[in-house]
This record gives C-alpha cells, sequence and structure tokens, in this order.
C-alpha cells in the first residue's frame, strides 16, 4: 500500500489555495472600502455574462448550494447589485439580471481583482501561466467528464 501525504493531494492543494485566494481577495476588497466578497463577486460575474439565468442555474454554474446562492443573492439584491423578475413561464422562479450599480461594482472590483492574481502568480513565467492554465482546464474537463 502507498503512503498517502496530504500535502500531495491534488483536491487538497487546489482546496487550500482556493481558500487562501479568496481570503486574500475579500481582505483587498475590505481594504478598499468595498462591501464585496470572492462569492459575491462571483455570482455577478455569471449574472452578467448570462443574464436572465434562475436562481438554481447561478448555483449550478458557481458550484455552491442553492441555499448559499439565495443568500448571496438577497444580499445583491438588497444592495441594488441585481434584481429578480419574475420568470413568466414559471411563477415560481425568477430570473436575475445585474443593474447599472452592479456593472458599477465589478469595474471597481477588477483592477483589485487583477492586481490580487498578478501577485499570487508574481514568481510563474508567462510560459507556466499558459501551462498551469492549460492544466486547470484539462483538470476541470476530465472531472466534469465523469
Amino acid at each position: 500500500m502507498s503512503r498517502f501525504e496530504l500535502g500531495m493531494s491534488l483536491g487538497y492543494l487546489i482546496n487550500k489555495s482556493s481558500s487562501i485566494m479568496r481570503i486574500y481577495l475579500n481582505k483587498e476588497f475590505s481594504k478598499h472600502n468595498i462591501d464585496a466578497s470572492s462569492e459575491r463577486w462571483g455570482l455577478l460575474n455569471i449574472v452578467k455574462a448570462c443574464p436572465g439565468l434562475t436562481q438554481s442555474e447561478i448555483a449550478t454554474r458557481s458550484f455552491k448550494d442553492k441555499t448559499n446562492v439565495t443568500r448571496m443573492l438577497d444580499v445583491l439584491e438588497k444592495h441594488g447589485h441585481i434584481e429578480r423578475r419574475e420568470n413568466l413561464n414559471d411563477k415560481r422562479t425568477y430570473n436575475i439580471f445585474i443593474t447599472d450599480k452592479g456593472l458599477t461594482l465589478l469595474e471597481q472590483l477588477v483592477p483589485i481583482v487583477m492586481s490580487m492574481n498578478a501577485a499570487a502568480c508574481k514568481n510563474f513565467t508567462p510560459d507556466e501561466m499558459k501551462q498551469l492554465h492549460f492544466l486547470l482546464n484539462k483538470l476541470l474537463n476530465t472531472i466534469t467528464e465523469q
């Protein structure tokens, strides 16, 4: 039987990296006095890219459970960053749209995210970054095929 080392586990390393980047990004938003989180940043990008998705569709695309997505959307709606519109085909669901205020927030967040990504990857060469993106996308495609 081979010896398992947590520090060599792909899932552990990816999860740890993701958690650290999320914490760092939230601190950066806070430093800039912006009431946002990495999770809301992600949801706003999904809503901007695909206007009119339902809450369930957003949950699926964000890999988050529906309850947490609903709570995050409640916060975004409360701050005027999204709006829910009744679905004409199914009165039990809502379609989600980004507002002008939400677009303005995204514009404020983009430079912060880009700066954080650059800082996180400062020790990578451009070729290593291309390879990292390629390999992570290959991993995602492999996992989602199953």
